[in-house]
């Protein structure tokens, strides 16, 4: 059973379609008879307003902590974030396994709090937790000369080459390598063989039917289309590492801000986008608390505010709209990212329906 962000699923079949990454998803899960594992998402804000679903888990991970969510929910500080994300490590069980991202220091500062076996994982076999983390005699799970590799002081499993699993893009992708070595922590924290391992990453795609909204891609026109939930200034960047190296032509994007976020972190939005973009569509399909288009003009300042040119900017605060300009716009060999939100079929289905017979999903770079 798997509650996130975007719905439940229980076996790969879509059971209810919103934001579930709370108890009240959590709870359709562990109540069902026919569930045997669940993986379940624990959102910040849930964790402050309800608690967890769940007194003790098998295996807990903490991937990251930024500053996405200062300034909501009482949370005043990036320290503040950190020790409410720590909670899920917090409640392993004794005998069950914690996996945290040696490369934020963030994470690290709460590896005191993790309960159970404790795992570290990062993309540089060098970094400086992880050679701790050996020495200790524990395990971690890095890169080696390609590959990505399960290490102690008693042995070294090699589990495949990272271009082996699609969601890396042929490697290109350093973040979802990142999320594939967490991945890879807990499956051999709960047991699994190296064959059983080795088959669930290297079969699970970036497609809208296995990971709708991450990193979704297609080519439309002749031009690469992403789809991606990414909407803080670290998820963009990782992006900005990936899309630099898929194309030398002008580069566009759709993005929004979310309304219940502070000022600062909208223009943060603004700054990041105006660093990596030739061409910004800015929408305001989330306003929440503010009035519409307030959230768009204060991204359009952070983004003016770098120096961009003003003649690269719309502003269209209809999102259909807004994408419908977007595929207007671009160009044969452009690429093109389209934030999405946590219901991203109503946009797969737009797409689709704008160009029957042109739009086909994209696997490769």
């Amino acid at each position: 059973g798997l509650p996130t962000t975007t719905g439940v699923e229980i076996d790969g079949i879509p059971i209810t379609k919103g934001d579930y990454s709370g108890p009240s998803g959590h709870g359709l899960v562990l109540r069902d008879a026919t569930v045997d594992n669940a993986v379940l998402e624990c959102a910040r804000g849930a964790i402050l307003r309800r608690g967890l679903s769940f007194n003790k888990c098998d295996v807990g991970i903490f991937l990251n902590v930024g500053e996405d969510h200062i300034g909501n929910d009482l949370v005043e500080s990036i320290d503040d974030l950190g020790m409410i994300k720590s909670i899920v490590v917090e409640v392993v069980k004794d005998n069950g396994t914690s996996v945290l991202n040696a490369e934020n220091e963030h994470v690290m500062s709460h590896l005191h709090r993790a309960r159970g076996n404790q795992i570290l994982f990062s993309l540089n076999p060098e970094n400086s937790y992880i050679t701790e983390h050996l020495k200790n005699g524990k395990t971690v799970v890095t890169v080696i000369n390609g590959n990505i590799v399960v290490k102690n002081n008693e042995r070294e499993k090699i589990i495949c080459p990272v271009q082996e699993v699609p969601i890396t893009f042929g490697g290109t992708a350093d973040f979802n390598i990142a999320n594939t070595l967490a991945a890879v922590a807990a499956l051999y924290g709960l047991g699994y063989k190296k064959e059983q391992i080795h088959s669930g990453i290297t079969t699970f795609h970036p497609s809208s039917k296995q990971n709708p909204g991450r990193m979704n891609m297609f080519v439309f026109n002749g031009a690469k289309v992403i789809l991606d939930y990414g909407h803080n200034r670290h998820a963009i960047e990782a992006l900005a590492g990936m899309i630099n190296k898929m194309t030398n032509k002008r580069k566009m994007v759709v993005c929004f801000g979310t309304g219940s976020r502070t000022d600062e972190a909208l223009l943060e939005l603004g700054d990041t986008v105006a660093g990596i973009y030739d061409y910004i569509i800015i929408a305001d399909p989330d306003p929440r608390r503010r009035n519409p288009g307030e959230t768009a003009d204060i991204v359009e300042k952070g983004i003016l505010d770098k120096g961009f040119d003003v003649n690269n900017i719309k502003k269209i605060n209809n999102f259909d709209e807004a994408v419908g300009h977007a595929l207007d716009t671009v160009k044969r060999d452009e690429l093109l990212v389209l934030q999405v939100d946590e219901d991203v079929q109503p946009l797969i289905n737009q797409m689709l329906e704008r160009k029957k017979g042109e739009f086909f999903s994209f696997s490769g770079i």
